[in-house]
């Protein structure tokens, strides 16, 4: 492979749960101008998909630290995933498939990029789907029952990669201390210092949130490092488990303030969850 936005992508017949067979691999040049490319894939060969029958589409790219995220084999098929992980089987519905398009979506990585992270509102709706707003109040508990509650946002650069420190960072928020009896403690500001850990995930799966925040929203785990207000440091675990976000990752925030350290992951209301979220700038 030669170019850092060349796709090798391969079709797997299935063998007890894994890919077996190549049935048809295509070498795509040149394919992502964006930071997230929608690009249509067609089949060259026209391969038959048997009814019922699982499959693999795997897709490797030259650029180690790219990823190739989500597949949608169109035209639609009730019996076929919409939409599917890099390396996740599907299966055809009971009808054989004959020549078919595959849609793709990739990130480029090229260099350092811009990173926002919020803390969110997010709205339930009654239909789908549900809308990410800017502006949410996050809450984490110490183990003995205080809780600090946090709003804030900022942007930092990611090294080449999307993985590791950032200096150049900005942002902040409020932040609010109560006692276990819910009484209100202390209050005031904090400012992002530098970013200690950031970790991309992959993008959310299109369309799946009526994101208002704007395009690029992605899973991952950004660690800024903050000052109080009130002269203490410490540092805020920003964790994002978006739409298609790998399952290992949590959604919330977690934060020290000085010696004391709270956590709030998974974080759930009835009509709304304020959560955490990042993405990608460089569009």
């Amino acid at each position: 492979m030669s170019g850092r936005n060349e796709i090798v992508l391969k079709l797997y017949s299935d063998s007890s749960g894994l890919p077996d067979r190549v049935i048809e691999s295509w070498d795509l040049l040149d394919v992502l101008t964006f930071n997230i490319a929608v690009v249509p894939f067609q089949s060259v060969l026209h391969p038959t998909l048997n009814g019922g029958k699982q499959y693999w589409l795997i897709a490797n790219m030259a650029d180690s630290a790219s990823l190739a995220l989500w597949w949608g084999p169109k035209p639609a098929d009730p019996g076929l995933l919409a939409e599917s992980h890099n390396g996740s089987p599907f299966t055809v519905s009971a009808l054989p498939r004959g020549a078919f398009e595959i849609d793709g979506s990739s990130p480029k990585h090229e260099g350092a990029a811009p990173v926002r992270w919020d803390i969110v509102s997010m709205v339930f709706n009654t239909l789908p789907p549900n809308t990410v707003k800017a502006g949410g109040v996050a809450e984490a508990r110490t183990i003995d029952n205080f809780r600090l509650k946090l709003t804030g946002s900022g942007t930092f650069v990611s090294p080449a990669g999307r993985n590791g420190t950032s200096g150049a960072a900005t942002g902040g928020g409020t932040w609010r201390l109560y006692s276990p009896n819910d009484v209100p403690v202390a209050n005031g500001t904090y400012e992002v210092t530098d970013v200690l850990s950031w970790q991309f995930a992959g993008f959310f799966t299109p369309g799946v949130l009526d994101d208002n925040i704007g395009p690029g929203g992605a899973s991952g785990n950004a660690v800024p490092r903050i000052e109080y207000s009130d002269g203490t440091r410490g540092v805020l675990f920003v964790a994002c488990h978006g739409p298609g976000g790998p399952a290992e990752i949590s959604e919330g925030v977690a934060a020290t303030k000085g010696y004391m350290t709270s956590i709030g992951f998974s974080l759930l209301y009835p009509a709304s969850t304020e959560t955490a979220r990042v993405s990608t700038l460089d569009k």
